[in-house]
């Protein structure tokens, strides 16, 4: 019979710790936790369809992730043209000098785009390709062109990019 009060007890008191907490008020500090990906800069929601438009791509085909698949401390939206398809990244885990150097990317330079200062370079062994990378207050940026491989013509990457980003880089945050 002892075993079983002293079960009961253990349950109550178990119950009660719980519920402890769910007063209506509260003293102190809350606790929180930060999550950097909710607090990163979002191209999906904060280029304007206005901007992609402008950029020559198609607001309706966006497509979150990689394809489609969320890729933590990241924020990345692509959208297609007719031409190209133009990804945006958003990270706070790296720095715009680490994206632009990673092994495999080359022919970085200091860039001038719609007044911000950035470091283009491309994807080795890619000639359709052009990125460029930015520092802001919410982590750092890349913005990369991506030329149609069918194209019979394919653009220019680095001067498309360079028009693109006149349209793009006005939203993405100082």
């Amino acid at each position: 019979m002892q075993r079983r009060v002293t079960g009961a007890a253990l349950a109550i008191g178990a119950v009660l710790a719980m519920t402890a907490g769910c007063g209506s008020t509260t003293e102190g500090s809350p606790a929180t936790t930060t999550d950097a990906a909710a607090e990163l800069w979002d191209p999906c929601t904060q280029i304007p369809d206005s901007a992609l438009t402008a950029a020559q791509v198609d607001p309706s085909t966006k497509k979150s992730g990689i394809g489609g698949a969320v890729q933590g401390g990241w924020n990345i939206c692509a959208w297609k043209g007719k031409k190209y398809s133009v990804s945006v990244y958003a990270t706070a885990k790296h720095s715009a000098e680490e994206i632009a150097h990673k092994d495999g990317n080359v022919n970085q330079q200091p860039i001038t785009m719609a007044g911000r200062q950035g470091t283009e370079f491309h994807e080795q062994g890619s000639d359709r390709n052009c990125d460029v990378a930015f520092q802001t207050t919410k982590g750092t940026v890349q913005v990369q062109v991506i030329g149609r491989i069918s194209d019979d013509v394919p653009i220019d990457p680095c001067p498309t990019l360079a028009t693109i980003g006149e349209a793009i880089v006005p939203s993405i945050p100082q």
